[in-house]
């Protein structure tokens, strides 16, 4: 279960010793899904702000706000789709040092 892993995941990579993860793998997929999660929040938050900029701007003045919320919103869906796959990878990895036997479960 990835959301197990995900659980154990300070405890796994806290036992990781000097050759562990040699190719550095799993410390990739880590550092991907938690950059691809700050992409979301800072995608958001651009929605959030646009929208709440483009309420107070005066009529006409909003189109540019809009097509910009437009564009954090498309890009926020693609991030959250990337968000999940980084996170199937991440449990691979995981995954993997434990069934070589590294880390602690």
């Amino acid at each position: 279960d990835p959301y197990e892993l995900y659980a154990g995941l300070y405890v796994i990579t806290a036992g990781l010793g000097d050759k562990d993860d040699a190719q550095g793998h799993l410390k990739r997929a880590l550092a991907q899904f938690f950059l691809t999660n700050n992409t979301l929040v800072s995608f958001g938050l651009g929605v959030i702000l646009c929208l709440a900029l483009a309420l107070g701007a005066e009529p006409g003045g909003s189109v540019g706000l809009l097509a910009l919320a437009g564009g954090f919103l498309a890009a926020l869906v693609v991030s959250y789709a990337v968000a999940v796959i980084r996170f199937r990878e991440m449990a691979k990895s995981l995954w993997a040092v434990l069934a070589r036997g590294e880390g602690s479960p």
